[in-house]
């Protein structure tokens, strides 16, 4: 092979090489972000912002309708221990974050209407939600995925993924859609 044509594919291969490099590292991205089996449809947040946070999808389990115990019987809680407390339609409700730290996401109900309770354990941010979407009920659960540090959870009738901090769907069939 001549010089010049060795150093034409010297320059080229050297040309070429950042846009493998770029291309790979878009492809990870994807990969990654994907990786607890979540469809990145409609999506309304960078996808680089978004991180696999230890456990996958439901490795950390919600809760589904939780009992209760009167403020007598609660033993088990110090006078000084944190509680996310939510007031709906007349009905108080105390979530102990310790609780809280293991599940995330607590599917309950007060009287007739449905609520979310979510928590992020990275930032210590408790939010509750109306969980009925365009007229139904929905359940939610934990993804396994962070957006900007905080919690994203999803629901299971679409699998949308929705963020914490802007009470709304952030990927998916509802995406755009608030709590």
């Amino acid at each position: 092979m001549s010089t010049i044509r060795q150093f034409t594919l010297f320059v080229f291969i050297l040309l070429a090489l950042p846009f493998q490099v770029i291309s790979q590292q878009q492809s990870q991205i994807e990969t990654y972000c994907s990786y607890n089996g979540f469809g990145l449809s409609k999506v309304e947040i960078p996808l680089t912002a978004v991180f696999q946070a230890g456990p996958g999808k439901e490795g950390i389990p919600s809760l589904e309708n939780p009992s209760f115990l009167p403020v007598d019987r609660t033993h088990f809680l110090h006078d000084q221990e944190k509680v996310i407390g939510v007031y709906v339609d007349g009905v108080s409700k105390a979530y102990p974050v310790k609780i809280m730290n293991y599940h995330e996401i607590v599917n309950d109900r007060f009287g007739n209407e449905h609520v979310v309770v979510t928590y992020s354990p990275l930032c210590a941010n408790a939010m509750a939600f109306s969980a009925i979407l365009n007229g139904k009920p929905q359940t939610f659960g934990v993804s396994g995925l962070l957006y900007n540090n905080n919690l994203l959870f999803y629901d299971w009738e679409t699998e949308s993924l929705w963020s914490q901090l802007m009470g709304k769907a952030v990927t998916g069939e509802a995406s755009g859609k608030k709590l």
